[in-house]
């Protein structure tokens, strides 16, 4: 069975970002392509790339940029960029869980402050795949939204970049388990990649 190509991502870079800017960071593109087992999520640079995968026989692209439905489930994958030089190649565990939080309080305060949200049960840990520290934190939606109960994310660093994995827990399915899992089965596939790949030759390389 031949795989193919499914979508560009449109990476909103602008959109969500802290600190003052002082570093301009690695420019990425991003890909989604589809998988003998499912599919997997590219993003290629000058210099660097990093790929996730994702093993279901039910995965569809949305028209909404970033965002893509696995197995009935809404998932999402951004990357933020660092907007401060830091040595990313010798990151100490103790500065990569620094910035994770500052990430991470930074996206609640802009969600409280900006766009009115109440927020409340936050919750957060740090975990480790693979030698790679990861943030996994989530909130409480207040009851008058309907549809999410929660919102559950898995955070950690790429090179120079965040990358935030999200999962929006639907009211009316309440497994906050399968969520997590689904997040955490995502996390544990990042490879990491000191050079770009060229999503041309990938797409090829996938239809053989």
């Amino acid at each position: 069975m031949k795989t193919g190509f499914i979508t560009i991502f449109s990476l909103l870079t602008g959109f969500l970002c802290f600190g003052q800017v002082e570093y301009n960071a690695e420019e990425f593109q991003a890909g989604l392509m589809k998988t003998k087992t499912g599919a997997m999520i590219v993003y290629t640079g000058t210099n660097h790339s990093f790929t996730l995968e994702m093993f279901s026989e039910n995965l569809k692209p949305s028209e909404q940029a970033n965002f893509l439905t696995v197995d009935n489930t809404i998932f999402q994958s951004v990357i933020i960029p660092f907007q401060q030089k830091l040595d990313f190649d010798n990151m100490s565990a103790e500065i990569q869980k620094s910035n994770l939080l500052d990430y991470m309080n930074y996206e609640l305060d802009y969600f409280k402050n900006e766009l009115k949200q109440k927020i409340v049960g936050e919750r957060h840990e740090f975990i480790e795949f693979n030698d790679k520290i990861y943030l996994f934190w989530y909130y409480d939606m207040p009851k008058s939204n309907k549809q999410i109960g929660k919102q559950i994310y898995l955070t950690t660093i790429c090179f120079d970049q965040i990358l935030n994995l999200n999962t929006p827990l639907e009211r009316d399915k309440n497994d906050f388990n399968f969520n997590r899992d689904l997040l955490m089965k995502v996390g544990k596939t990042l490879k990491l990649n000191k050079k770009p790949i060229n999503l041309s030759e990938l797409y090829k390389e996938l239809n053989k």
